[in-house]
């Protein structure tokens, strides 16, 4: 993988968490994830390297705090491959292109979706398959896309206010109407 893609919380150590071979397929996936985290309220840096170079930096805060575990030395920045490696390839023909690898299955979903989207709107069909420390997990294609997005949909339709027939309003005590006879009992002996 020639472009690795490494994301610094403020104030936390760099760590690398995608590779792509196309610096296209890195550029889009770093603005959906930041838009991802614009919606949630979370600052994180962003950074594209090439061959161990710091190529692009996705900085929106302009913060400039490299606290922590810093990842680069006099030659530059040294990053380590990350353990859990999911694997996207993308299948033409008969040959299986390996395209982009992820730490965490999360990402590599949110990136399988913003190919089918493009694929769709380019009209072709291509089929996108993870693998999970080479062992085969799903196939994504146009038509498991298509099906999760009406299955989406039809979620949402369902989904409506039904109001409920019984009293929701909160109850401080016992209702008036019940009298312990004791107590009265006892009222009128003190007397």
């Amino acid at each position: 993988m020639k472009f690795k893609i490494s994301r610094q919380f403020i104030r936390d150590a760099e760590i690398l968490f995608a590779e792509f071979n196309d610096l296209d397929h890195a550029n889009k996936f770093i603005e959906i994830k930041v838009t991802k985290d614009e919606a949630i309220n979370v600052k994180i840096i962003y950074r594209i390297f090439d061959d161990n170079q710091l190529c692009y930096e996705f900085n929106k805060w302009k913060e400039a705090h490299l606290t922590g575990r810093l990842p680069f030395d006099d030659e530059g920045y040294k990053l380590d491959h990350f353990i859990n490696k999911y694997k996207i390839t993308q299948q033409s023909n008969q040959n299986e292109i390996l395209i982009a690898e992820f730490d965490n299955i999360n990402d590599s979903q949110i990136f399988i979706e913003h190919l089918l989207k493009t694929d769709s709107i380019n009209r072709v069909d291509h089929c996108y398959r993870i693998y999970h420390k080479d062992v085969f997990l799903d196939e994504f294609n146009q038509d498991t896309f298509n099906k999760s997005q009406q299955q989406s949909k039809a979620n949402t339709k369902k989904l409506s206010f039904r109001p409920t027939p019984l009293p929701t309003a909160p109850r401080l005590g016992p209702p008036k109407y019940f009298v312990d006879e004791e107590e009265d009992d006892d009222e009128n002996e003190n007397k």
